[in-house]
């Protein structure tokens, strides 16, 4: 995503959750959800084998 998009992306989000981003903490999170958008496209190149099936609970 360019970092315009993740901008909107984030006020539009903080928007409709009713969480407002403090102005002072708006750049930091705004880095922050960049660099978890750049890890997520990382996760959602990795495929998986047809065969694998989903968990329907996690027991550690």
């Amino acid at each position: 995503m360019r970092q315009d998009d993740i901008a909107a992306y984030l006020n539009a989000a903080s928007q409709f959750l009713d969480l407002p981003i403090h102005p002072e903490h708006y750049e930091d999170v705004l880095t922050a959800f960049a660099v978890i958008c750049s890890h997520a496209k990382h996760v959602m190149e990795f495929t998986l084998p047809v065969e694998i099936e989903a968990a329907p609970r996690f027991t550690p």
